[in-house]
């Protein structure tokens, strides 16, 4: 009967005991289990790094249109802007201011002592912003109004022409043509001075003043 001998028996048991070592073992698993960590650690800070750049560019796409909404919004308000001057212009080429009624106002005012030399009337167009508040917002709509300026002046005879024109001035306010004129309605004096007038006696070169009226009626252009 032949016997063998393992020369290498020690060897390969202690080598086989060394991979059954627990603490080897530990070691391996937590080498692993660290690595898995650290590929999920990259992984993460990848998909961190991509959707960062993602939503920069998504930030940047709504910026540009939110800047394009805008610009479109302000043109198309100065469009609209340009449409309601255009048709203002075109309301106020079409007015013609009459002049029968102011001059039948002027003829049944309180004119005594009083000479009438010149009424000059100017048209324009004016802005009227109006603002609405809707929750958070104000919204601001511009619509247009003619604007008529007409100045009237006048020579006053007597020693206290202050009174003469102030009754002229108040049968201008109540007259029920002027008050029903325009939106809003001024009459303001806004000149009177004592002057020389040639073109009377000596008497009444001293008691002669110059004067000047304002009227100014805010008429809309619907």
């Amino acid at each position: 009967m032949a016997i063998h001998l393992n020369l290498l028996a020690e060897q390969q048991a202690e080598a086989l005991a060394k991979q059954r070592d627990p603490v080897k073992r530990s070691i391996w698993l937590g080498g692993v289990l660290i690595s898995l960590v650290l590929i999920s650690w990259v992984y993460l800070h990848l998909r961190v790094w991509l959707i960062k750049e993602q939503f920069a560019a998504a930030e940047t796409e709504w910026q540009t249109i939110v800047t394009n909404y805008n610009q479109l919004v302000a043109i198309t308000n100065q469009i609209n802007e340009c449409e309601k001057k255009m048709a203002a212009l075109s309301k106020l080429s079409t007015n013609r201011f009459l002049w029968a009624p102011i001059l039948n106002v002027l003829q049944y005012s309180d004119l005594q002592n009083i000479h009438l030399t010149s009424i000059r009337v100017d048209q324009k167009i004016v802005p009227n912003v109006i603002t609405k508040k809707i929750g958070d917002k104000t919204l601001r709509q511009t619509n247009y109004e003619e604007l008529v300026t007409m100045n009237i002046d006048g020579k006053v005879y007597g020693p206290q022409p202050i009174d003469y024109v102030s009754k002229f001035k108040a049968s201008l306010i109540n007259s029920s043509y002027l008050k029903n004129l325009g939106r809003t309605n001024e009459i303001n004096l806004k000149n009177i001075q004592k002057i020389e007038d040639t073109t009377g006696g000596s008497a009444e070169k001293s008691n002669v003043s110059s004067f000047n009226i304002e009227c100014k009626f805010l008429l809309g252009l619907d």
